[in-house]
Order: C-alpha cells, then sequence, then structure tokens
C-alpha cells in the first residue's frame, strides 16, 4: 500500500509538472503571438504612414508642376487624404533661380523646392522629404523658333543674331547674303539648299557662325559640285571627291554633308544627322477665347449658335471654357469693352484738356492688300489706357473681336504704345496690328519686357493713315522699332506658292523703300494662321522691301526679363528622397 501511494505521489508530481510546463509553454505561445501582432500593427502602421507621406508627397509635385506651367502662384502645403488617413505637406522652395544650358545649348531656367509630408498611423510617425528641380524651356530664348519648317529666303541681305530652332526641316537662300551669327542652329527634319516651293537650288551667299570662334563658313551652293549635286552642300550631300581617288580627303574634295557639317561649324550647325532633338511647342488653343473640354470633364460655357457666343453656365454644365490667356488675363477688352478683374471698366482720363473723358477704345476700317478686304479693328490706346488705371496689374492684356472670321479678318491694332508703363504681354486669337513704334528703348523710357501673340502679325508705320484704297500703291513707310517677343501664326508653303518665309512673318502694307524695320525680341512661329488667311505676294499694292535688323534680345537670357506668361515647356525632376 505504501508503495502504491508513493507511487501516485510520483505520478501526481509528474502530472503537476507537465500541466506546469504546458501552462508555461502555453504562456509563451501566448506572450510570443501577442508580441508578433503587436510587431505586426506597428510594421502595418510603418507601412501605411509611409505609404500616406508618399501619397502626400506626389501630390505636392504635382500641384507644383501644375502651378509652374500655369503661372498659378506656387501652393505653400496641403493635406492628402486616402482611406481615411491623412498627411500633411508643406512645399518651400530653395535658394535661388537658377539659369542653365543642356548639352545641346539650349536654356532651362531653374527653381529647387524642398517638399516634406508627415503622417500619424496609431501613433507611428513617419516624415518623407523630397528635393525636386522644377526646371522650364522658355520658347523666347531663340532669335527663331518654327514648330514647322523653317525657311528663310531674303532678297536683301539679312543677318541673324541669336539661336535658331526649328522642329521641321530648314530651307536656306539669299538674294543677297543671309549671314547667321550663333553657336546654336538645329534642324530636327533636315537642312536644304533650296526653295521648299520649287525645289530649285538657291544663289545668293549664306554663312554660318563657327562654334566658339568669331569665324564664318560659307554654305557651299551647288555649281561647285557639278553633278553630285542636288542643291549643295546640304542634307542631301553624299560628298565630293573632285580628284576621283575614292577618298574625300583631297584638296577640293568635300565630305558629306553628316560629317563635313560637324567639322565646317564645329557643331554650331547640327540636323537630324546630328541627333538634334525636338522641342515641344505649346498649343493654339492657348490664345483662343474659348477651347472645348476634355471629354468627361465640362466647361462652364455653352456655344449659342443662334447668336454666336459662348454663354456661361453652371460649373461642369457646359462645353467650353476659357482659353488659358483669356482666362488670366487681369484685363480683357471684347468688342471695344473693357473689363479689369472681371468688371467692366469705363473711367476714362481728360487727355485732351477739353473736358471730356477720352477713352482708349476706337474702331476703325481700311483696306488690307494681303487679305484682300477691308477690315475693321479695335483700336486700344495704351498711353490712355496706363493715364487711366486699366493697365494689366499681371502683365497680361487679352482683346479680341467676336466679328473676326476668314471672310471678314478683322482684328485688333496697338496704338500710341512707343512707351509702356510695365512688362506687358498681348495675345488675342485675332489678327493684331501696331502702328508706329512698340515698346521701343529710351534714356528716359527704358524698353519693358513684352510680347505679342497672334493669329497674325502686321507691322505699320506711324505714317500709314488708312487711307489706302484697293489696287493703289501702298504709301511710304518711316523706320519703325519694335522690342517684343513675337509669337504668331503663318501659311505653309505650297508647291509652287512660297509662304514668305521668316522674312515675312511680320506680315508688310507699305513702301519701305530700304527703311528699316527694327525688330528686337524672338520670333516664334507655332501655328498655321486661321483667321488671315491672305497668301503672302510682293509688289503691286502688298508692300516693298525693307532693311530687316531684326535680333534676338538678349536681356530674355535673364529670367527677370521674360514677358509675362512667356510661353515655356516646364518638367519636374527628383533630386533627394529622404524617408525617416
Amino acid at each position: 500500500m505504501k508503495l502504491r501511494t508513493k507511487e501516485r505521489g510520483v505520478a501526481l508530481l509528474v502530472a503537476t509538472v507537465c500541466l506546469v510546463s504546458m501552462l508555461g509553454l502555453a504562456l509563451g505561445l501566448f506572450y510570443t503571438s501577442m508580441a508578433d501582432r503587436q510587431e505586426s500593427i506597428v510594421n502595418q502602421a510603418l507601412t501605411q504612414a509611409i505609404a500616406v507621406a508618399e501619397g502626400a508627397t506626389e501630390k505636392a509635385e504635382k500641384e507644383l508642376l501644375e502651378a509652374a506651367a500655369n503661372y498659378n502662384p506656387i501652393p505653400t502645403g496641403g493635406t492628402f487624404t486616402v482611406n481615411g488617413l491623412s498627411a500633411d505637406y508643406t512645399i518651400e522652395p530653395v535658394g535661388d533661380v537658377i539659369t542653365g544650358k543642356s548639352l545641346e545649348g539650349v536654356k532651362t531656367v531653374e527653381q529647387q523646392y524642398i517638399i516634406t509630408s508627415t503622417a500619424e498611423v496609431n501613433n507611428m510617425h513617419k516624415q518623407v522629404q523630397k528635393l525636386v528641380n522644377v526646371s522650364s524651356i522658355p520658347l523666347f530664348q531663340f532669335a527663331i523658333f518654327y514648330n514647322d519648317d523653317l525657311e528663310i529666303l531674303p532678297g536683301p541681305s539679312l543677318d541673324i543674331n541669336g539661336p535658331i530652332h526649328t522642329n521641321g526641316d530648314m530651307y536656306v537662300g539669299a538674294g543677297s547674303t543671309l549671314k547667321i551669327n550663333t553657336d546654336y542652329v538645329r534642324a530636327v527634319g533636315r537642312m536644304y539648299r533650296r526653295r521648299k516651293d520649287t525645289d530649285e537650288p538657291t544663289s545668293g551667299g549664306v554663312e554660318f557662325k563657327v562654334w566658339g570662334i568669331n569665324r564664318f563658313e560659307k554654305m557651299v551652293e551647288k555649281k561647285l559640285f557639278k553633278p553630285e549635286s542636288v542643291s549643295g552642300f546640304d542634307s542631301d550631300f553624299l560628298g565630293y571627291d573632285a580628284d576621283g581617288d575614292g577618298t574625300f580627303d583631297g584638296r577640293h574634295d568635300y565630305p558629306s554633308w553628316t560629317i563635313g557639317a560637324l567639322d565646317l561649324w564645329n557643331g554650331a550647325v547640327r540636323t537630324a544627322e546630328h541627333g538634334a532633338k525636338e522641342i515641344a511647342a505649346p498649343d493654339i488653343a492657348t490664345i483662343k477665347r474659348f477651347v472645348e473640354t476634355e471629354t468627361g470633364s465640362g466647361g462652364d460655357y455653352t456655344y449659342d449658335a443662334a447668336s454666336g457666343e459662348y454663354v456661361a453656365v453652371a460649373p461642369g454644365m457646359g462645353d467650353y471654357e476659357k482659353g488659358f490667356y483669356h482666362e488670366r488675363a487681369n484685363v480683357v477688352i471684347i468688342d471695344g469693352v473693357v473689363y479689369k478683374n472681371g468688371e467692366v471698366f469705363d473711367s476714362w482720363p481728360d487727355v485732351t484738356g477739353d473736358g471730356y473723358p477720352d477713352s482708349p477704345i476706337s474702331e476703325s476700317t481700311f483696306y488690307d492688300a494681303r487679305e484682300e478686304t477691308y477690315v475693321t479693328v479695335t483700336n486700344v490706346d495704351m498711353g490712355i489706357l496706363a493715364e487711366a488705371g486699366a493697365w494689366p496689374d499681371n502683365g497680361l492684356l487679352y482683346a479680341a473681336r467676336t466679328d473676326a472670321s476668314v471672310e471678314q479678318p478683322n482684328g485688333i491694332r496697338i496704338t500710341n504704345a512707343a512707351t509702356l508703363v510695365g512688362p506687358l504681354t498681348i495675345a488675342t486669337e485675332n489678327p493684331l496690328y501696331t502702328l508706329g513704334d512698340f515698346n521701343r528703348d529710351h534714356p528716359n523710357s527704358p524698353k519693358r519686357p513684352a510680347a505679342i501673340m497672334t493669329d497674325a502679325f502686321n507691322v505699320l508705320s506711324d505714317r500709314w493713315d488708312d487711307s489706302k484704297l484697293p489696287g493703289e500703291r501702298p504709301p511710304d513707310a518711316n523706320p519703325t522699332y519694335i522690342n517684343a517677343a513675337i509669337m504668331t501664326g503663318a501659311h505653309p508653303t505650297e508647291d509652287g506658292a512660297y509662304n514668305g518665309g521668316f522674312e515675312n512673318l511680320p506680315r508688310f502694307h507699305e513702301r519701305w523703300n530700304g527703311s528699316p524695320a527694327n525688330i528686337l525680341g524672338s520670333f516664334v512661329h507655332g501655328w498655321h494662321s486661321e483667321i488671315a488667311m491672305g497668301k503672302w505676294a510682293y509688289g503691286d499694292d502688298r508692300y516693298t522691301a525693307l532693311s530687316r535688323d531684326w535680333d534676338y534680345d538678349r536681356d530674355f537670357d535673364d529670367p527677370g526679363f521674360l514677358p509675362p506668361f512667356t510661353p515655356k515647356v516646364t518638367y519636374i525632376k527628383r533630386v533627394v528622397w529622404v524617408s525617416r
């Protein structure tokens, strides 16, 4: 019996030990499970916090890019929320605006920003910081920028100083001499020493500057190469073996365009054969008064076919919205009515001293020989506009006539604008005329950053008086000075019909007889004209040759001197990313 009692005691002890062990194991597993669960919760919270914080920086990047591209105020911060979780973010500029150049020679304007976002999920904090570069390529950094084929075929001698870029082909020639003084000539297509309209080789002297030095080398014409050349030394040229030895290193030999152009101008002149890259241009819709909204995003205007006008509707219920420049202009002039900050402005000064207010707005009709019809224009006197306090505070003036059409190419005429009281960009979907000097540089009234964006740009000297009749000889012009970037339309050259080329991108209407038209700024052709459709022609009742003293305005190299709302290509690049 005692033995059995001892056995039972041992068994009980063993059972107790096992029970305690199992309980300990269970508790261990329980605490391990609890720890794992807590770690999982913490990890999940950290993962969510990181995701929300990163989402906030992505939102900030998008807002920053949109604001910079559209000339809106740069946001300073905000909140990003997804699935009930939120993160706050801030956007701060770092340092000064920097101007630099890419390897291709294109100028970029850069500003750095630091984006900081902070998220908290289940008491877990996470901060993400990004240092980003917002870079833009202003289009007004070129003497000439074409989004289409560029043709330069002047009769009188023409010197061009400043960078030249075309996203198409380039055709060059001259009646006398064409001299291009820049280290940057780019044709994304090809370059030809012939006419586009007839394929005939061009004569005259064509010279390009050699990169990095003050020396010019000729673009040799066809006659030196005999049958081996189609039109001379250009993209079609495959080489000239003068001595017939099978090489191109003889005294009178010429290598192919691909090799020879690089050797001759040391890389200043490049085409598709040399990897010239396209630069995107802004959409023509930006100068239109109204544009159709994208599919699925309703606008706040609808078009009334009966009246031919755009009518305001509830936001999101329309098919149209104001165009880029129309929407952002501080002063808008539509059919002779002036609006400032959206309100009618009609408080005009007594400039003449006769006791009556003098409006800056008037209307005139005159004969435009290129359009072969009488046109009616809204005259805008910039001097009176300034004196009245109706100068655009943000430097952007939008003007339009709603009665302009291809059949009746009415437009806007800018007068009394030799002196500008501040930076100014004028945009219109109509043809635009300047009468007399525009933004002339003078010691007592220095030039301002200025630009004109229009369907077709027309130059009238101060001698023009609206009296010209159809078929009548044009009036004689006076020397004219214009300091502005010009962004305008033109017509494409068609077989046998030259569009006038770059030398007639500004349209002329007088007998210049060698008198100078001095234009300092930038020439941008970004679209085809849609209103002023008259074809280019020389002589008769149109115009006669002028002295073109046209140059790039080097002041545009300073970002602070670019005209208000300069068209630009904007992009953002992440420099540094930190999570903590």
